[in-house]
């Protein structure tokens, strides 16, 4: 494996996972008109976007007011390489399955994040430590924010679609 292979392998951790799912879940109940908390399932596309530098990018250069069918639009009518990186979100979301539930439950034993499992929803804690994360970390923090904002407006039914993954 090559050392920027290896770098990029160890930035994937719980607790970068966890501060994540926790902007995402933070931006989704800031923004939702009716429900303050994230589906469970919707916990399972953070990583996946935000540890994917095209994605990532993509969402950051994104604006806020545009929303997730922008997003994925600037996917679907660029060139086929485009449309393969939203075409590879569901096997990226497979792939960190594991990943996202420990940062879960990283999150939630840090109380950054609260589980209901009668519900299957999650809510963001008011955890005080954003202004701690690195520097090089905010743009990822930015990326999240965006899509929990976008998530917000939509169901999971539209989500998925929109995104091309299946839960």
């Amino acid at each position: 494996m090559s050392s920027a292979a290896e770098d990029a392998r160890g930035m994937w951790n719980p607790a970068l996972g966890a501060v994540l799912l926790w902007k995402f879940a933070a931006s989704y109940g800031e923004h939702a008109e009716h429900e303050k908390d994230v589906p469970f399932l919707l916990m399972f596309l953070v990583l996946p976007v935000a540890l994917h530098q095209e994605t990532a990018e993509t969402a950051k250069s994104t604006n806020r007011p545009s929303g997730l069918r922008k997003f994925a639009g600037k996917f679907t009518s660029s060139s086929a390489s485009r449309r393969d990186e939203l075409v590879s979100l569901h096997s990226r979301c497979a792939r960190m399955r594991s990943l996202t539930m420990e940062s879960i439950g990283v999150a939630t034993r840090a109380e950054m994040l609260c589980v209901d499992f009668a519900t299957g929803d999650v809510s963001a804690n008011g955890w005080k430590q954003e202004k701690a994360v690195p520097e090089s970390l905010r743009p990822m923090l930015r990326a999240v924010d965006r899509l929990g904002c976008w998530c917000s407006d939509l169901d999971v039914a539209d989500i998925s679609e929109t995104l091309k993954v299946a839960f």
